[in-house]
């Protein structure tokens, strides 16, 4: 059961983490509410939650979960190593063949 004390204490401007899962994929994002509705529905990007942490929408499925340090850290570091992914595949690389070799020693692969 997933944890929904924290939705008792939301308001407008607080952090969470909306899950999107698509196609068997995950995305987690960290995202702000952006209002509470007088019946107390909570809206976070374009999703509505009322005192459940979960909708489904088709095949996707939408959550929000407490932006605890632990996850919100977590989170950052997969989109930091995401971005120099994208960086990496269109990056323009002329090197040596001792300045690849020593990156690959760094990430620990056999060059």
């Amino acid at each position: 059961m997933a944890n929904t004390a924290f939705l008792k204490n939301l308001k407008a401007g607080d952090k969470v983490v909306l899950c999107i899962t698509k196609d068997g994929e995950k995305h987690e994002y960290i995202s702000k509410v952006k209002k509470i509705t007088p019946t107390g529905l909570i809206r976070v990007v374009d999703y509505l939650f009322r005192d459940t942490t979960n909708i489904a929408l088709g095949w996707e499925a939408v959550s929000i979960h407490e932006a605890t340090p632990e996850k919100v850290k977590g989170i950052c570091a997969r989109e930091c190593i995401k971005k120099i992914r994208e960086v990496i595949a269109n990056y323009d690389f002329t090197m040596t063949d001792e300045q690849a070799k020593a990156i690959c020693e760094i990430l620990g692969i056999s060059a």
